[in-house]
């Protein structure tokens, strides 16, 4: 879905922000590479309604796309993409060229 598309984008967009500043302390424990790092939750994503994220959210998570973690003194909820994520998000970019081209 498109929508997953976009969500799924945001968090890779996210995730290379973050990399390209200081890890967080659960990436350094974790061993995570720049380009899986745990970021705050993406609530606004262009094309996304507000109410619609959450949903996604979820089913990014059951599809094993999507991790998260309580990090913190407050408990704050830090997400990443997984391998899966990734490899999701790569195909259906690849798919996007001949969509458009039929």
């Amino acid at each position: 879905k498109e929508i997953d598309r976009l969500v799924l984008q945001a968090y890779a967009d996210a995730e290379r922000l973050v990399a390209a500043g200081a890890a967080s302390p659960s990436d350094a424990a974790e061993g995570a590479d720049a380009s899986s790092r745990w970021v705050p939750r993406v609530g606004d994503v262009p094309g996304v309604q507000g109410d619609r994220i959450a949903p996604v959210h979820g089913r990014l998570i059951a599809c094993g796309f999507l991790q998260f973690q309580l990090q913190g003194r407050d408990a704050e909820i830090v997400y990443r993409l997984t391998s899966a994520g990734r490899a999701a998000l790569a195909a259906i970019e690849a798919e996007a060229p001949k969509l458009r081209s039929a």
